[in-house]
């Protein structure tokens, strides 16, 4: 929630000293920091679909299971908004020898019966059709002073790199699940993109909680406490 409100810190502040007392935030303040909440959760009287709930959780777990990693450099929280066109988040990090390597990776969740290779299909289709466009998408971001100049150096050549699946450039999926996890849940990765075959280019993260439906509901519940 901090990071929903950004500058805004008076607002996250009312919304949290509200939230640890149990008590409603009155108007007007209770509607502007209702439209921070709305977006992917929706509001007490008027919820969002679930499926975005999962979602959502299930893109900040990747987030905070891999953010203190000491080689990452840069990796933006995920975005305000599970529907919003794009990658679902990336991460520039220097490999063993010190280099920058770029990383795109793409969330989905399976809170259902259905089969997790289907999910993980899906993930590797999308990367497959959609992340050159993705890619172009997170290097309009960087403007000047955004980064120091390695970075932005690095990044105007990302582009091309992940054109031709050059060795600076990978790819990771990550996914949420109640259901138990196979012994091997990326096995069809490398043949899904086969452009990115060498060492490292390719990663996968699963994280299975038998009672993720009731994690995301609890987040979303904490959302709503002073509305």
């Amino acid at each position: 929630m901090q990071v929903r409100f950004g500058p805004a810190t008076s607002l996250y502040d009312t919304w949290r000293e509200h939230t640890l007392a149990g008590t409603k935030i009155p108007s007007p303040d209770r509607e502007t920091v209702a439209s921070f909440i709305e977006p992917v959760f929706g509001l007490p009287d008027e919820p969002k679909s679930e499926d975005h709930l999962h979602g959502h959780v299930g893109e900040w777990l990747w987030h905070l299971l891999t953010k203190d990693n000491a080689a990452v450099r840069v990796q933006p929280d995920p975005k305000g908004d599970v529907t919003d066109a794009g990658a679902d988040g990336f991460s520039i990090y220097e490999n063993p020898e010190g280099a920058l390597r770029f990383r795109l990776w793409e969330s989905k969740k399976n809170t259902g019966s259905g089969s997790l290779s289907t999910s993980l299909n899906q993930a590797y289709t999308q990367i497959a059709i959609s992340g050159q466009r993705y890619v172009a998408k997170i290097v309009g971001t960087f403007t000047a002073g955004s980064q120091d100049a390695a970075t932005l150096a690095f990044m105007a050549d990302v582009p091309a790199a992940w054109t031709q699946g050059d060795e600076p450039v990978g790819a990771g999926v990550t996914l949420a699940t109640h259901q138990p996890l196979p012994g091997k849940p990326f096995k069809k990765m490398s043949r899904k993109l086969p452009l990115l075959n060498k060492p490292g280019q390719l990663r996968g993260l699963a994280t299975s909680i038998s009672c993720y439906d009731e994690l995301a509901k609890t987040v979303r519940r904490y959302a709503w406490t002073a509305l």
